[in-house]
């Protein structure tokens, strides 16, 4: 009996953390992003040219699935906006970023989370419109990866804190009479990102 009661007082500690971290399947959050350094890059007829980027902004949504302690995956889409170079008089880009996400984390204290993320995607960026006509959308494969904290608010809400850097590899062609031309319009940023999660069942 002494043994059997032993044995259930040292398996408890187990059984509790494993529904804790099965209480809740996800999280669904929203964040601000600020981009306060990056690089755009241009390449057409020939002629090719890169620029420091102005400070741009971004507002973006995860929607993650945890599938155990350490792993979850999800869905990162973003919104960006005053995408140009610092030295643009012109209006500025906006763009969309389609991402999934993976992150690995750990609980490094209580209540405080660390972690590890990449989030591989498909983004289009809207320039100014061009009323001459012959508007294009460079679009193409982006990869985001950092890391970031969060921190247990309430037993369902955390606020969450990244450090990250994305690649974008965007190109556009245009098609006008049987004249075809294409070219790059690549733009990469370091993205700082601050918001607050919900757990979801």
């Amino acid at each position: 009996m002494k043994s059997l009661i032993l044995a259930a007082l040292i398996a408890a500690p187990a059984v509790a953390h494993a529904d804790d971290v099965t209480q809740h399947k996800g999280l669904v959050g929203a964040d601000f992003e600020v981009m306060p350094s990056g690089t755009i890059e241009g390449s057409a007829f020939g002629l090719s040219g890169s620029a420091s980027a102005t400070t741009a902004y971004g507002v973006g949504l995860t929607f993650e699935n945890q599938i155990d302690e350490l792993v979850s995956v999800g869905l990162a889409p973003r919104f960006v906006f005053n995408v140009k170079g610092e030295n643009d008089t012109g209006d500025a880009s906006n763009q969309i970023d389609l991402r999934a996400r993976v992150a690995i984390g750990h609980d490094l204290i209580p209540k405080m989370r660390v972690y590890g993320f990449a989030e591989p995607g498909y983004s289009i960026i809207f320039p100014p419109n061009n009323p001459n006509g012959g508007n294009v959308h460079p679009n193409g494969f982006v990869i985001a990866a950092g890391g970031g904290l969060s921190f247990e608010l309430s037993p369902t809400v955390r606020a969450v804190f990244e450090l990250g850097y994305q690649w974008g590899f965007q190109s556009w062609s245009y098609s006008n009479g049987g004249l075809e031309t294409s070219g790059d319009l690549k733009d990469s940023y370091l993205q700082l990102g601050f918001g607050l999660a919900a757990a979801v069942d």
